[in-house]
């Protein structure tokens, strides 16, 4: 792709680590950005650097044009961690506004407490003219949640900082400078060969179903749930089989729970897998299951949807909503196990419902390709944002 001119500034809390003599970083939000760098000839990064060896899914930057401003990391729930916070706004600021009167186009990352500072300083100061924040949490939540998301998207809708902003899903009331935008998560040709998988799938009742979940194995995201969806539908006589990907703090209390249900022969615990490794699973799976009590848009229904796997999901933030645009899945109610095997059941009884909503997934995901989202990024930083 042709490099783009000009010096984009990054703002965000992203955790970076040092392998060896390498920066590398959380792998999904490090292809985006090394992606929608190629529109500018500079892009400086304002994160977080840690101590400490990096998680597995930790991956190094494609881009050759990117340098890298370490802030320290800050936040917590204790109380010494959130006076922490405080602490580290001072040398925030300093690093914010070094850079800011270099840049012809600011980007911020938000919901986070350096997010949050930026946006104040965007409140305030005219330049750069084109801006771009992109909020990744849930836009519209229905549960508790820490004081500053409330705060940060207070700021967003009354566009105090004069800049689009990018979210999953939307309010009927939102302002126009608040656009949906689908998180990317593959690349063209990945989503080619996504495609080509999907098409040769079948749902056939009486054989054997593959579920899969993706994520961290903790209760934010439902694992047990999903093991008892693979009970509940074993107890019904549906040949399925769960293959779970990623680990966490729930893998020995999972590994118990298949063994009380009598199901531990009917599933998979993969661990972390690399991001190949997690295509591959999607396109053997028939059902991609996320139980999970919040999300901004999760980027494994995505993935799903490209090879066929078909969503059931929670009903939370911009669920309901992409999965009714894509014709494609449910959204249920919060950890209803019930809900989720009867939904599975009725599928297995229509399956050519199933392979409806196979072709109406697969061809709603190519917007989920690097490449597009670089267009789309490419049209808000063409324009004049400072309303």
């Amino acid at each position: 792709m042709r490099q783009g001119r000009g010096r984009l500034l990054i703002i965000s809390n992203m955790a970076h680590y040092c392998r060896g003599e390498e920066l590398v970083g959380w792998g999904p939000t490090v292809e985006e950005i090394s992606h929608v760098a190629s529109l500018f000839s500079e892009v400086v990064h304002i994160g977080c650097l840690h101590d400490g060896p990096p998680p597995a899914s930790a991956l190094p930057y494609s881009c050759a044009n990117l340098s890298f401003v370490p802030v320290s990391p800050a936040g917590g729930r204790s109380l010494r961690d959130k006076a922490g916070i405080l602490a580290r706004f001072p040398s925030y600021a300093r690093a914010i506004r070094k850079e800011l009167p270099k840049a012809d186009a600011v980007h911020v990352r938000a919901p986070a407490n350096i997010s949050l500072l930026a946006m104040v300083l965007l409140a305030v100061v005219r330049k750069p003219r084109r801006r771009w924040i992109k909020y990744a949490g849930n836009w519209q939540p229905d549960r508790a949640e820490p004081l500053s998301y409330g705060l940060q998207r207070w700021i967003l809708r009354h566009n105090f900082c004069r800049a689009t902003v990018t979210v999953n899903g939307r309010r009927t009331n939102d302002r126009p400078h608040v656009v949906t935008f689908p998180n990317p998560c593959f690349s063209r040709a990945e989503y080619d060969r996504a495609r080509a998988a999907a098409a040769r799938k079948s749902l056939e009742p009486g054989r054997a179903v593959t579920l899969a979940f993706v994520g961290v194995l903790s209760s934010n995201k439902g694992p047990d749930v999903v093991v008892d969806v693979l009970a509940r539908l074993r107890a019904q006589g549906v040949a399925a089989h769960l293959e779970m990907a990623g680990d966490g703090p729930m893998r020995a209390e999972l590994e118990e729970q298949t063994r009380a249900l009598g199901v531990e022969r009917h599933v998979d615990f993969h661990g972390f897998l690399p991001h190949p490794h997690v295509m591959a699973l999607h396109a053997r799976a028939h059902f991609v299951l996320l139980p999970s009590r919040s999300e901004g848009w999760p980027k494994v229904l995505s993935e799903g949807m490209a090879h066929g796997a078909v969503p059931i999901a929670s009903a939370v933030s911009s669920i309901p909503q992409v999965l009714a645009e894509a014709g494609c899945g449910r959204a249920l109610p919060l950890r209803e196990a019930a809900a989720y095997s009867a939904a599975i059941e009725g599928y297995m009884r229509e399956p050519r419902v199933w392979e409806r909503e196979v072709r109406a997934g697969a061809d709603y995901a190519a917007r989920f390709t690097y490449e597009a989202h670089v267009e789309r990024v490419g049209r808000v930083l063409k324009e004049d944002l400072n309303r």
